[in-house]
């Protein structure tokens, strides 16, 4: 499989066939038009759903998204975890409401990847439930119960790809791979690389539209630690990091909406 230069110079093959397969596919929108087969969550079935606070209907939208949105398993990724809800590429929240999204979502988002890297999402779970208990009784309770279960929303959507890798053994890697992270500490530059796209996935899934930074600080000493002691070899992580971008063009359909994301 050839990809061409724009001026007809020949690339160097430094990566395996099945992974220059993925990128094919991935560029001519096998992806991005399985992601506009299901446009959003409905919450048509919410009681008393018109009378929720603003926050109490993003909150609500979060975990059904968590929990219904499809799951995509690529042959032979190396990474997981899909933005596969189709509204969200039209920056709004995928949820829907009498055929309606509920509410637009957040652009040029800043995370704090390196938190999520070196102490896990457990951690700022931690933090989350101490700033409920103090804010409980007082303005900000609201908007701490909301990163709470928005958190909790995160751990139901992890979960559904666990099972799913149970059922597929030829994913034993995935599996294992994603068994800790993003909720625990990277230990190595394969958890770290699927902690930050598991983490920015969901984010994307959710509707909202982050920037990931400086990807040589976030994994760069992961890597050279794997290089040290020998546990990884330049070529491997080359591949891994392949299906690192690879994954980000999951949104790519054909379709012109005004932006240049993925």
């Amino acid at each position: 499989m050839k990809f061409y230069t724009q001026n007809g110079g020949k690339r160097p093959i430094r990566l395996s066939e099945p992974t220059r397969k993925f990128a094919y596919d991935s560029l001519n929108r096998k992806y991005g038009l399985d992601t506009l087969k299901v446009e959003a969550i409905s919450l048509d079935n919410i009681h008393d759903f018109e009378s929720l606070a603003t926050i109490e209907k993003y909150d609500l939208a979060i975990e059904k998204i968590a929990e219904e949105a499809p799951i995509r398993i690529c042959e032979g990724e190396r990474i997981s975890g899909a933005a596969t809800l189709g509204m969200a590429i039209h920056h709004l929240i995928p949820a829907t409401y009498g055929g309606k999204s509920i509410c637009g979502s957040i652009s040029h988002l800043t995370v704090d990847f390196e938190t999520v890297l070196k102490y896990g999402v457990n951690s700022i779970k931690r933090n989350a439930k101490i700033s409920y208990e103090k804010y409980r009784g007082t303005e900000k309770e609201a908007f701490a119960k909301s990163c709470l279960n928005c958190l909790e929303a995160f751990e139901i959507w992890h979960a559904r790809y666990l099972k799913a890798f149970e059922e597929l053994p030829e994913h034993k890697a995935n599996y294992e791979n994603l068994k800790r992270v993003p909720f625990e500490p990277a230990t190595d530059f394969y958890e770290a690389v699927q902690s930050l796209w598991f983490t920015f996935a969901f984010i994307r899934l959710c509707g909202n539209w982050p920037g990931i930074g400086r990807i040589d600080y976030l994994l760069g000493d992961y890597l050279k630690k794997d290089l040290e002691r020998g546990t990884l070899s330049l070529d491997e992580a080359r591949e891994i990091l392949a299906h690192f971008f690879i994954k980000g063009c999951e949104w790519i359909n054909g379709q012109y909406i005004g932006s240049g994301d993925a």
